[in-house]
């Protein structure tokens, strides 16, 4: 679609309309040579330009009324990027229907007359358009045009844009009282744009302000990070108006993750990442800007090709206790391109409370881990100092007794020891499990351990591969809950399989699937599924997963643990 197009929004309600004197009195326009009825008519649209607070409205309306007033065919209205840039920001247009202005394609660059306009902000009256030194003709598709008029629109001493009426209708050219006439509108233009510019200002403000209480009220309610830092891209990413927004992590290796992002497909969260203006936020502490990637160097080729019309960026750091995240936001050629230009104070404020909230979110879980890890120690000391010695009384009682009854007697006895001293071991081995930390500082040396201490059953060391990154992508409660299975896995295996070979694969770059596979006996199809089994299905299940058992061609077992990357 071109960026040559007029954009609508609903009438806001109206504020009061600036004083006459301010826009250039009714005396002068009379000494000026301009008409009653012109006068009424002019008086008139000056009033309508203040009954609507959309700034594409209220653009459309000063081109319209300009050229109704003046007479003219066709009539541009062009606001400029910045005052020192010739590029228009947004192009309002009277007398040509949408379907042509898409043909005709991109915006004006400033160039030729426009230029001149915008270089010399005064009047430029033209019967014969084409006969001035600095016309350049017209693009492709653009209707053929005679007579011009520009006048600059001003706000205060600042340029804010240009209006152009061309092609006086009924032929001639434009009069000295048309341009008077132009003036006059350009100067109500003016007043009426600072006013809705105020008004756009603490309407964005107010956005800000919004997003920002929304993130803070999420500390009302429990809420994971993975929610909080998706909460924070989204937010942000609205009220920004940019094209698409993610929260990027530092890790333990001086790496890059995204966790979480909004408005880019597919989704690249868990995944790692490395553009060089990341790590100038991290070590500066402050907000990076790119406004035209195409011209910057701290944006590389791979991230250009990867987001194909990128426009501008920003990153603004968030502050933690350990280190710094960064959020990344992203506006595209097809957007607004007064969207780009975001002032970087806006986000200011709500990256701090994003990052406070943050900082809140992670203490809660390293509470609740604590919690949980107290409440682990008090049960495994229940277990040892109550059920342990009373299941190993019952053991003694049994073991005194079988001496005195008959030898089938006494065997029976022996067994329920034998089982009591197992269900001992069990219970021991829980103990242990419990004490453990709940959850692995680096989930690669928790596998490795567990695969070491199988290598020394086993006789011989299971080959392991993993893709992806294991350590920052899997969350906590999966990791606690892959190293329990895989601990299982080569359990079975050491006691039941009498494999001579044992592979394991971690693969994390689209979920988290944990495949096991030995090349031993295999399961016994005529035998229920034993207890592990079962723990390893329920597992994956309460974690929206799946536990899944296949014979490979070479024989053995296969088992497939898979369960999502993201847990809310």
């Amino acid at each position: 679609m071109s960026l040559v197009s007029i954009r609508f929004s609903s009438t806001r309600p109206t504020k009061p309309v600036p004083p006459l004197s301010s826009l250039g009195r009714e005396s002068s326009m009379r000494e000026s040579g301009v008409g009653a009825e012109r006068q009424s008519h002019l008086l008139d649209a000056v009033v309508g330009l203040s009954q609507d607070l959309s700034f594409d409205n209220v653009l459309q309306r000063i081109v319209d009324s300009a050229s109704e007033l003046v007479g003219a065919t066709y009539g541009f209205l062009g606001v400029l990027d910045s005052p020192s840039s010739h590029r228009m920001g947004t192009f309002a247009v009277h007398g040509l229907d949408q379907e042509h202005q898409d043909l005709i394609g991109r915006l004006p660059e400033g160039k030729g007359l426009l230029g001149l306009v915008i270089d010399h902000p005064e009047p430029v009256r033209l019967e014969h358009l084409g006969d001035h030194p600095e016309s350049i003709g017209f693009p492709n598709l653009h209707p053929t045009m005679t007579s011009f008029l520009g006048v600059p629109i001003r706000v205060h001493d600042t340029v804010f844009g240009n209006l152009y009426l061309t092609d006086k209708i009924g032929g001639g050219g434009f009069t000295a009282e048309d341009q008077e006439v132009a003036v006059t509108i350009a100067a109500a233009a003016g007043v009426v744009i600072e006013n809705v510019r105020l008004y756009e200002e603490s309407e964005r403000q107010r956005r800000w302000l919004r997003a920002t209480t929304e993130v803070a009220n999420a500390l009302l309610r429990p809420i994971s990070r993975q929610a909080t830092s998706q909460l924070i891209v989204d937010r942000i990413c609205e009220v920004s108006e940019a094209g698409a927004a993610a929260l990027v992590v530092p890790t333990e290796e001086h790496q890059f993750v995204v966790a979480a992002s909004t408005g880019i497909e597919p989704d690249p969260s868990g995944h790692h990442v490395d553009i060089p203006f990341l790590r100038e936020v991290v070590r500066t502490h402050a907000p990076v800007v790119l406004d035209d990637v195409l011209d910057d160097t701290r944006i590389d080729d791979e991230t250009l090709a990867a987001f194909p019309g990128l426009q501008a960026v920003q990153a603004h750091p968030l502050h933690f206790d350990d280190g710094t995240a960064v959020i990344v936001m992203g506006w595209f050629a097809e957007q607004p391109p007064s969207s780009w230009s975001l002032d970087p104070e806006l986000p200011y404020g709500f990256t701090q409370q994003a990052a406070l909230v943050m900082q809140v979110v992670r203490a809660r879980e390293s509470q609740a881990k604590l919690a949980i890890l107290e409440d682990r120690e008090r049960i495994g000391r229940d277990l040892h100092d109550l059920v342990i010695q009373r299941l190993f009384a019952i053991g003694l009682s049994l073991d005194s007794i079988s001496s005195s009854v008959t030898p089938q007697v006494g065997e029976r006895l022996s067994d329920a020891v034998d089982g009591l001293d197992q269900t001992i071991k069990e219970i021991r081995r829980t103990i242990f499990d419990l004490s453990s930390p709940s959850v692995p500082a680096n989930l690669r040396l928790e596998i490795d351990a567990i695969v070491g201490e199988a290598e020394r059953m086993l006789g011989y060391r299971p080959v392991v591969d993993t893709h992806g990154p294991v350590e920052s992508v899997v969350p906590d409660i999966v990791a606690e809950q892959l190293t329990a299975v895989l601990k299982e896995m080569l359990s079975n295996i050491v006691r039941h399989s009498h494999a001579g070979e044992v592979t394991i694969d971690l693969d994390v770059t689209d979920g988290i699937v944990l495949t096991v596979t030995d090349d031993g006996l295999g399961l016994d199809p005529e035998q229920p599924f034993g207890n592990g089994l079962r723990n390893m299905r329920h597992r994956a299940q309460n974690l929206g997963g799946t536990c899944e058992f296949s014979e490979p061609s070479h024989g053995g077992l296969q088992i497939r643990w898979s369960v999502p990357q993201e847990m809310s």
